[in-house]
């Protein structure tokens, strides 16, 4: 009996154990279960749509406006769609949800949804009320990512002046900029964190668009003679020294500026270029207008005028900055003063002008004629006029960086008098200044380039706020010596094409002067990013979805025949990368019609005037004459 006893403890011992084991592995399986159905990188199921509540101290990259209150800048939501295959209960019944929410082809996801990835990306960029419609559906394994994105409404538009951004660090232009105001700015605090700060700029989307559409003409030109040719222009009001437009082709879209070179995105203004003749002249003969301490010089006429002094000639150099290299507050590359390197080709020594620079850079040499015509105040250009915080609507105005020494002391009279009998009337009182320059520049890892270099510069008349205006047209690789490259350079007249636009310029100019201040900044699209159609990802093509349309490649649309403002809009929203050559209708395209366009295609356009078109032009002209 003593036996058996002890036998009938040691079944109770292993089935005691057999249940703590049992119990230990059922917990586990239960945290397993857990930890994978419930996610572990913090996305949301899709609830139904509600504005998303910033964490405390979660910061938000402030909007950039214009003079005019329009959006330039803005950090807006993108939600995009994700599927964990593992999580769906089923994948037929999860694609034809999706697909009839997003309007894509059902069998082409629930295929790519069977092809054993863990995590597949479905669109990104939905809408509102596409990713309202996936909050009520709650399908499970669909999961919504939202993430901050910077977006720039205009496109190219200003984009050398904007600059661009990445990962909320400004890397570029005012973007740039920004991001150095707000360290030394004492942030205001707001609920849940710091309060967010916007810019408003002098910048007049007004008046920048008359001016790209004058840099797009002198380019257009230029390249249909066959030129590698940029282009940069600049309007200032020389009474502020703010910088009201500025503009620079070939131009890129700080939408997508990866994929862009440096010679595209660094900006011309603050580049060497080759000083024309006409403008040394200029300068020379206003130093016999520089005021000395104890006398004043009397204007006798400017075919009067002797022999300028070259002591003369240094001090005006110095009292106007050329000597030096003059940034702008939208600058974001190191501010050295290494001197000016280049040269003319072409150098007339019995004119007197050895004293005088060379070579400079557009901004140095606006800044240095706006000084000498009207007296600029004695403090670098600037485009950021304001920031404005969350908490306060008012806005406070931004310092500029001043000049050292005082401003030069002219006979203003004769400096006039002297600028109008060089220059040439225009439109609308605006009298221009223009000149070539050949010779040649040290660039990086390039040596010594030849170049030619066409400024026009002008002065337009804008009531109580004078404008000037710089326009600088630069050909690359220039041959000084090749008379077939002289006369197509002699075919572009570039002040008769901004001249008709220089009266809009002046015009809008003063109906702007204090509008600003009665308007009120533009509002954004709402709570996520508004797009025309879903971007939806297949391998390496761009699928662009048009509301309630299934989805389909993007073909390329047939532009033979058609001018080049139809076949701009024809292609208006499909990425692309355009280039133009020739003026006239489009005699040839690549991609030809019908070609499924590939992710970040480049389209060519060659466009050609027809002879009946041409001899319709000549005869109308014949006939107004």
């Amino acid at each position: 009996m003593a036996v058996r006893k002890t036998r009938i403890r040691l079944s109770g011992r292993t089935r005691s154990r057999r249940l703590l084991w049992f119990v230990a592995l059922a917990l586990v399986l239960a945290v397993g279960i857990w930890i994978l159905f419930r996610g572990g990188n913090g996305d949301k199921i899709p609830q139904p749509a509600a504005k998303i509540e910033k964490s405390a101290g979660e910061w938000v990259r402030g909007t950039i406006y214009d003079s005019r209150k329009k959006r330039l800048a803005e950090t807006i939501e993108q939600v995009s769609v994700y599927v964990r295959t593992r999580e769906t209960r089923s994948i037929p019944e999860t694609a034809k949800q999706l697909a009839s929410v997003l309007s894509l082809d059902r069998i082409s996801l629930e295929s790519k949804l069977k092809q054993g990835a863990l995590r597949v990306w479905i669109a990104r960029q939905i809408s509102q009320e596409q990713e309202d419609a996936l909050g009520r559906l709650a399908l499970p394994g669909v999961y919504l990512k939202r993430e901050w994105r910077r977006s720039y409404p205009g496109g190219t538009m200003a984009s050398h002046l904007i600059g661009f951004s990445e990962n909320g660090v400004g890397l570029a232009g005012v973007e740039h900029q920004y991001d150095r105001l707000l360290s030394k700015l004492k942030e205001p605090q707001g609920e849940g964190g710091k309060a967010r700060t916007d810019l408003v700029l002098s910048l007049d989307l007004k008046i920048q668009q008359p001016l790209e559409d004058v840099l797009a003409a002198v380019r257009r030109q230029g390249t249909s003679c066959g030129q590698d040719m940029r282009v940069v222009g600049c309007v200032l009001d020389a009474k502020s020294g703010s910088i009201v437009a500025l503009g620079q082709l070939p131009d890129f879209n700080p939408n997508d500026f990866a994929h862009y070179g440096s010679r595209i995105l660094d900006s011309m203004m603050f580049k060497p270029m080759l000083l024309p003749e006409t403008i040394r002249v200029l300068l020379r003969d206003s130093a016999a207008f520089l005021k000395a301490d104890d006398e004043v010089e009397e204007y006798g006429g400017w075919s009067l005028i002797p022999q300028v002094q070259a002591g003369k000639q240094l001090q005006l150099i110095t009292a106007l900055n050329l000597d030096r290299k003059i940034y702008a507050d939208f600058y974001s590359g190191p501010r050295d003063q290494k001197p000016f390197n280049g040269h003319l080709l072409q150098r007339n020594r019995d004119r007197g002008l050895d004293m005088l620079p060379e070579v400079s850079t557009p901004m140095t040499l606006l800044v240095g004629l706006s000084t000498l015509l009207h007296g600029l105040p004695a403090g670098e250009p600037a485009v950021i006029a304001q920031t404005v915080h969350s908490t306060d609507q008012a806005g406070q105005p931004v310092e500029k960086i001043s000049f050292p020494g005082p401003p030069p002391r002219l006979v203003q009279k004769g400096v006039d008098r002297l600028f109008t009998a060089m220059g040439k009337k225009g439109s609308f009182s605006t009298i221009y200044l223009e000149g070539k320059a050949s010779g040649t520049i040290p660039e990086e890892n390039a040596g010594d380039v030849f170049i030619q270099d066409e400024v026009v510069f002008a002065d337009i008349p804008s009531g109580e706020s004078p404008l000037v205006f710089l326009l600088v047209a630069e050909v690359r690789g220039y041959a000084p010596f090749s008379r077939e490259n002289t006369l197509k350079a002699q075919k572009i007249n570039i002040r008769s094409l901004i001249d008709e636009k220089m009266r809009r310029i002046g015009i809008l100019h003063m109906v702007s002067a204090g509008a600003s201040d009665l308007l009120s900044p533009e509002e954004g699209d709402g709570e996520n990013w508004q797009c025309r159609g879903t971007i939806v990802v297949q391998g390496d093509k761009v699928m662009n979805r048009q509301e309630g349309r299934k989805d389909e490649p993007v073909k390329m649309p047939d532009l033979m025949g058609r001018s080049l403002r139809k076949s701009l809009r024809m292609l208006e929203g499909i990425p692309l990368k355009i280039s133009i050559a020739g003026s006239g209708r489009v005699v040839q395209q690549s991609p030809e019609a019908g070609t499924i366009l590939k992710k970040d295609a480049s389209c060519q356009l060659v466009l050609k005037q027809k002879q009946l078109e041409i001899f319709k032009a000549v005869s109308k002209e014949k006939t107004m004459q």
